[in-house]
């Protein structure tokens, strides 16, 4: 099956493609139908306001059981400084013992206050309020700080990737691979969209004429070989159109390096017109 189960780092499994809840009245039908196509992995919107409480409506008129369905929840930081504190308002209001999966979003966290910090999603752990912990936009440097002090490794590093992706995204991947942390991606299905445009296009077109198969689930099978587990929105699984089978699209090695190669080639372009143009990156708000 193109999405089985991953294996964790501490044993626990998940599924191998999640949905991003919604908040608001229309999160319950969306969740029903993405769980009638086959995604049994939902993220919880994470921040406030929170739409646990539309989550666990949902779970509750589901025909599928809690143990097939594995829940991730987010510890915003900057909006509750107290882990167990955030973790207990989502079950509250879930209406759940435990989440599967909960992740500490924090990018910009300084490196020497990661220790501390993770001794938090730690001891939320042990308690048995959730069955893993990981974190949410953390950097290569990030990784390796919580991975220097920490007594439970984070089993998840959740990221903005796709194509386009930088440099520096693709080497915290690569290190996350290393380390045997899995990658939750969202917005992966973003070239597809509103910036499939340039060279990408004409790349991912060549493969949508050989493969016989749409561009979003190019995409897909693109997330698949990179060992990405990937995060849809409504909108990206209506794109699908709930078709999420890509057992019958392969990637040739070529065909994969020129995907992968293109945000680096990007990178390398815009470094190229800031050296030639003075003061380009604090115009784009990129220094």
């Amino acid at each position: 099956m193109a999405w089985a189960a991953v294996t964790l780092n501490d044993e626990h499994t998940m599924p191998g493609i999640s949905f991003q809840t919604s908040l608001g009245p229309s999160a319950a039908p969306q969740i029903q139908k993405a769980l009638s196509s086959g995604i049994l992995q939902l993220d919880l919107a994470p921040g406030y306001p929170s739409n646990a409480a539309q989550v666990g409506q949902a779970l509750k008129s589901s025909t599928r059981s809690r143990s097939e369905i594995f829940i991730t929840a987010t510890w915003v930081r900057q909006s509750c400084r107290d882990a167990g504190e955030c973790l207990r308002k989502n079950l509250k209001e879930l209406d759940l013992d435990y989440v599967d999966l909960f992740l500490l979003s924090d990018p910009s966290i300084s490196t020497r206050k990661i220790a501390k910090v993770w001794t938090q999603m730690e001891k939320v752990k042990g308690e048995g309020l959730t069955r893993s912990i990981g974190v949410m936009d953390f950097d290569s440097t990030k990784v390796e700080a919580v991975l220097r002090t920490a007594q439970i490794k984070p089993a998840v590093n959740q990221l903005h990737f796709n194509p386009y992706s930088s440099e520096r995204q693709i080497t915290t991947v690569k290190v996350c691979h290393e380390k045997a942390i899995v990658v939750k991606a969202y917005n992966v299905l973003l070239p597809g969209t509103a910036h499939h445009e340039g060279e990408l296009k004409k790349r991912l077109d060549k493969i949508v004429e050989r493969s016989k198969a749409p561009l979003p689930r190019v995409i897909l099978a693109w997330a698949r070989e990179n060992k990405l587990v990937p995060i849809l929105t409504r909108s990206e699984r209506e794109q699908l159109n709930d078709n999420l089978d890509i057992d019958s699209i392969s990637l040739s090695a070529d065909e994969l390096d020129s995907i992968n190669f293109i945000g680096e080639d990007r990178e390398q372009r815009m470094d190229k017109m800031a050296e030639s143009t003075p003061g380009l990156l604090d115009v784009l708000g990129l220094n």
